[in-house]
């Protein structure tokens, strides 16, 4: 240590370059040193260099506090904000479109709009320690109801609600920050996608319809930040777009597709 060398070398020279005391009267001089000073300075030092390796430890024990995490299993939640896309409505009977052809119209032209809903997502998954991707396996959880029927001039309210159960694969890249508890991620998932919907009442009359459901293929994309809060845990906040596809039912069919705000909570095993 270079502060050890200088009071080593302040050491021997206190030692071994002080005058020897003699028998004569020493002769008195203005502004010399007096006895016990270079004790003063050495201990100065001494205490000076004390300070400066303890806040060098102090410093290294904040950069490893600050260090990314490492990766390795992990599972996470989330909650999501659900606002549906409106769908265009497919007759799947021919009865409606039927009646709808005397007027010029069918189905074609109006579409179904829905209110904003809420969501949740479980899953389990593994973030590779030497390369920025992570693998996992997750379930969510969708509802909203429906809002109104609209197109041709006319729009009707509209009583009901979809819900759908997804269980989805996820490649995620991730990218830390070097000294940095902020990060970045993006990626994408498949998966299948159980749907149930009921559309009930349309301007207070009953349409007789029940709930019904349907199984389809899903893909999401999704994208947004990470900050590090813990040694095993990690905050995440972003954006997904969810998308299952064409879903028909006995009478009526559609599409299931929203974007989703999302604030969840992974723990690092």
């Amino acid at each position: 240590y270079p502060c050890a060398a200088f009071v080593s070398w302040c050491y021997r020279f206190q030692c071994f370059h002080r005058k020897p005391c003699t028998n004569r009267t020493p002769t008195r001089q203005k502004n010399t040193v007096p006895q016990g000073s270079n004790w003063a300075v050495l201990s100065a030092v001494i205490a000076g260099c004390f300070t400066i390796h303890a806040a060098g430890q102090y410093d290294s024990a904040t950069e490893h506090t600050s260090q990314p995490l490492d990766g390795g299993w992990y599972a996470k939640g989330s909650a999501l904000i659900v606002q549906p896309r409106s769908s265009e409505l497919r007759d799947n009977t021919g009865f409606i479109d039927a009646e709808l052809s005397a007027l010029g119209l069918s189905t074609d032209d109006f579409r179904l709009g829905g209110d904003t809903g809420f969501g949740a997502t479980i899953g389990a998954g593994y973030e590779f320690e030497n390369a920025p991707l992570s693998l996992e396996l997750e379930y969510g959880f969708r509802t909203s109801d429906f809002d109104d029927i609209y197109g041709a001039g006319e729009s009707f309210n509209a009583d009901g609600d979809f819900r759908s159960h997804s269980i989805m694969v996820n490649a995620l890249a991730e990218w830390q920050f070097d000294d940095n508890p902020m990060g970045l991620y993006g990626g994408g998932g498949i998966g299948m996608t159980r749907t149930s919907a009921n559309l009930s009442r349309l301007d207070g009359i009953s349409t007789g319809l029940t709930r019904d459901n349907d199984t389809t293929f899903a893909y999401q994309l999704m994208g947004g930040v990470t900050v590090d809060v813990g040694d095993r845990t990690r905050l995440l906040g972003g954006v997904r777009y969810f998308d299952a596809g064409n879903v028909d039912f006995e009478v009526l069919g559609g599409k299931n597709r929203s974007f989703n705000f999302e604030l969840g909570l992974r723990v690092y095993f």
